[in-house]
């Protein structure tokens, strides 16, 4: 869920965003396919710096010195989280374009399947897993991670990095994930989470525009997706807030898209973007104050669960 260019010290003038178009509301697995074919052009140009090939805020540790070693920061944190080895078969749900999948399989030695619903993205996975040497250890599949054709118990570890909130239905996803681990499996989440609910009016309309630009689903509590973990059967490991771990990457998101989207709104004009591109923009921008402390209404956290036995 982030984007674009290079940091700069341009400020938001107070522009604003359009409204999110009725099309735009439901984040079903068509819509967000068809954001991921349209903008991971975007995505590439901007946020793989370094050739980390992942779409994430990262985090920033006190010794952090770039975006890339931040991206690469959240990558290692999932490994670690899930305690992986090399003999683990890790699940992927939501791989993007492969950068997590890849540096799973090359730090850590282990067999990694990657899943996404958009044919552009698994075809830009494929051949960067191949670039890496690592083709023979990661494959990557179209598939819908709230209904996944995989056989029960078939993977060791499992993990969403920003891709549990497109998921509509949050039961079916950690369902899902619950049923596709071995006994003793590890599941883990790096995300988004709603840290209270937007108040009616202005700020629920801004709200909704990140939402509709990414394009998320409804995002829950932190508590709440970790009491749905436990609902189907996941025993929880660990959770925390690392939200400002990731806020010097909400400025960035916010300052590469605010100084663009003049430019953007002109070349929608003239049917030069599409609509998701707009929306993609709205949300990027919208964003920074939502984690930040003027709204307060997102927060970034992560916790890691088991399924019983093993």
């Amino acid at each position: 869920m982030v984007s674009l260019l290079d940091p700069d010290t341009h400020e938001h003038g107070g522009s604003k965003a359009l409204a999110p178009t009725a099309s735009s509301t439901s984040a079903g697995p068509v819509v967000v396919a068809r954001y991921y074919d349209d903008v991971q052009w975007l995505y590439n140009l901007g946020w793989s710096p370094g050739g980390t090939h992942s779409l994430h805020y990262g985090l920033w540790w006190d010794d952090t010195r770039s975006l890339a070693d931040a991206i690469v920061n959240g990558d290692r944190f999932i490994g670690d989280k899930l305690g992986v080895v090399a003999s683990d078969h890790v699940l992927d749900m939501g791989c993007g374009v492969g950068g997590t999948s890849v540096f799973l399989a090359e730090t850590f030695g282990c067999r990694v399947t990657g899943i996404t619903i958009s044919p552009v993205q698994r075809a830009q996975a494929t051949a960067y897993a191949a670039k890496r040497g690592v083709g023979d250890r990661v494959r990557f599949e179209l598939m819908d991670y709230t209904a996944m054709r995989f056989p029960d118990a078939t993977f060791t570890k499992a993990f969403t990095q920003e891709t549990s909130n497109h998921a509509l239905d949050k039961h079916a996803l950690l369902r899902e994930a619950h049923r596709v681990l071995v006994p003793g499996g590890r599941y883990a989440s790096l995300d988004a989470f709603e840290k209270r609910p937007a108040r009616p009016g202005d700020e629920d309309v801004r709200y909704r525009r990140v939402l509709n630009g990414w394009p998320g689903g409804d995002l829950v509590s932190l508590d709440r997706f970790v009491a749905i973990a436990k609902e189907v059967g996941l025993e929880i490991v660990a959770q925390g807030d690392v939200t400002d771990r990731t806020t010097r990457s909400a400025h960035i998101i916010w300052r590469r898209h605010v100084v663009l989207f003049p430019f953007v709104r002109v070349a929608r004009l003239f049917r030069l973007v599409s609509a998701e591109l707009v929306r993609h923009f709205e949300a990027s921008i919208e964003q920074k104050d939502m984690f930040g402390a003027k709204d307060n209404v997102l927060m970034y956290g992560y916790f890691v669960a088991s399924k019983p036995g093993g």
